[in-house]
């Protein structure tokens, strides 16, 4: 709900998430799959269930979160780039010719 979306503390994030190596594997390329066919640039947040039937895509969001509880944020800090070196990536891509 809104409230454990956005009250710092109220929700557990698994990064990285506890699921086999394959189902990470998968989800990250549907996601990307998402992310070319849609014709996204910079960063997009696909969201993706995992379950019986497999890695099933929810949505694409093109403008995701930048807040403390925003998933991008923390999805970068797993990858090792801080939220500054994060917002350099972004504006640098932002000043690319399409």
């Amino acid at each position: 709900d809104y409230s454990s979306k956005y009250t710092l503390g109220a929700t557990e994030y698994l990064i990285p998430p506890r699921v086999d190596a394959a189902v990470v594997k998968r989800a990250q390329e549907l996601a990307l799959a998402a992310h070319v066919a849609l014709g996204c640039s910079g960063v997009s947040r696909v969201d993706l269930i995992a379950g019986e039937k497999g890695v099933e895509l929810l949505e694409v969001n093109t403008i995701p979160g930048m807040t403390e509880t925003s998933l991008l944020p923390k999805a970068a800090r797993a990858a090792g780039i801080e939220f500054h070196e994060l917002i350099g990536r972004l504006i640098q891509w932002g000043l690319e010719p399409r």
